[in-house]
């Protein structure tokens, strides 16, 4: 019976084609998972509106403040979108052109400014309880302001997941030199 010497050195490995091409892909493992540690942490904290400073300017000139909204950025949830809508339709001062049209008909068929008004208002009733508020186009525009990245986190996650990785992959590499070499700290 012949008994297999046994590998007591890392040069001994260094002789075997297996070991070699396992260490290739260690490297390029290693190499993709610091690569992940060091782009993902800048996806896990983006720009942030600045709801104090954002603001929703309507086409008549009034102007919302956003924090009362849910919307984040330039994305706006259908709902949130009709009470924009409907709050900008909302100013005296600024009707849109067909709610000027339905006033000066109300005025030319004789009727009274309060008359005109809850045409006005039963339009505005039927235009918004309808389906046809999704074809309607945005009378408002959004002025965001974002807030600065933090950067002091983004770097601070940066290190301690790149610290983490490097950790993990140098544990297993010990690890592999105990099973095969016997020592966690074998001879070179």
């Amino acid at each position: 019976m012949k008994l297999l010497k046994t590998m007591e050195t890392i040069s001994e490995l260094n002789t075997k084609w297996w070991y070699r091409l396992l260490k290739v892909v260690f490297v390029a493992s290693l190499l993709i998972s610091l690569l992940i540690a060091v782009v993902t942490p800048y996806f896990f904290y983006p720009k942030k509106v600045d709801l104090t400073q954002s603001v929703i300017r309507c086409d008549n000139g009034k102007v919302l403040d956003m924090s009362n909204y849910n919307v984040s950025g330039s994305y706006v949830p259908y709902n949130e979108a009709s009470k924009i809508k409907y709050e900008c339709l909302d100013a005296d001062s600024g009707l849109n052109s067909e709610e000027v049209e339905i006033v000066e008909y109300a005025k030319a068929n004789g009727k009274t400014r309060e008359e005109a008004m809850q045409a006005l208002s039963q339009y505005r009733t039927d235009r918004f309880n309808s389906e046809g508020v999704i074809s309607m186009g945005d009378n408002y525009t959004f002025t965001v302001i974002y807030k600065d990245i933090e950067w002091l986190k983004i770097m601070f996650s940066i290190l301690i997941s790149s610290l983490t990785a490097i950790f993990i992959f140098e544990l297993v590499r010990r690890c592999f030199y105990y099973i095969v070499l016997g020592s966690i700290r074998p001879k070179k």
